[in-house]
């Protein structure tokens, strides 16, 4: 299992993937979980996006250099946007696909009611809509890539088979 944050039970999003890992193991499945610490090779003095930003390419290194170590690799679905094929046929790759982001298409955030906000909202929402469907296509991508997508309910589920994802990879 492959986290993009360092692997501390405090952290929400690292706390998922230590208990998911325990989990695992407990039903008998052997298991390694690596960190942002781990995939990066070291410690770095990035800000949080710049991580962010890079931790796709130290995690496709990690995973080549490593490869026949493993039978399946699970990972945070936006963070592998590479073609398939690049990685070995012989492992099973699992997007886990946490705060998935394709819910901003249905959802509305709310906006402020004030003459700032639909100034704002007027003058920038053609950006923020371009970016949003931006990060959804780059999602949609990278989950097209996986074997399995991993989903943790239904609602997820469904709304990746409306975006063209295969109903039997999910």
């Amino acid at each position: 299992m492959c986290c993009h944050l360092p692997l501390d039970g405090k952290l929400g999003g690292a706390k998922v993937y230590l208990e998911t890992a325990a989990s695992y193991k407990r039903l008998g499945h052997k298991v390694e979980l690596y960190g942002y610490e781990e995939i990066a090779g070291r410690k770095h003095n990035l800000s949080e996006g710049e991580k962010l930003k890079t931790y796709p390419y130290q995690l496709k290194k990690f995973i080549l250099e490593r490869e026949n170590e493993f039978d399946l690799i699970e990972y945070e679905y936006k963070f592998l946007p590479f073609e398939r094929s690049v990685f070995s046929s012989d492992i099973k790759m699992v997007a886990r696909s946490t705060l998935l982001i394709h819910h901003l298409r249905d959802i509305g955030l709310p906006h402020f009611k004030t003459l700032r906000g639909l100034a704002s909202r007027l003058f920038k929402q053609h950006t923020i809509n371009n970016e949003m469907k931006k990060q959804i296509s780059d999602a949609t991508y990278c989950l097209a890539q996986a074997d399995y997508i991993n989903v943790p309910n239904p609602s997820d589920k469904k709304i990746l088979i409306s975006f063209g994802l295969i109903e039997s990879s999910i």
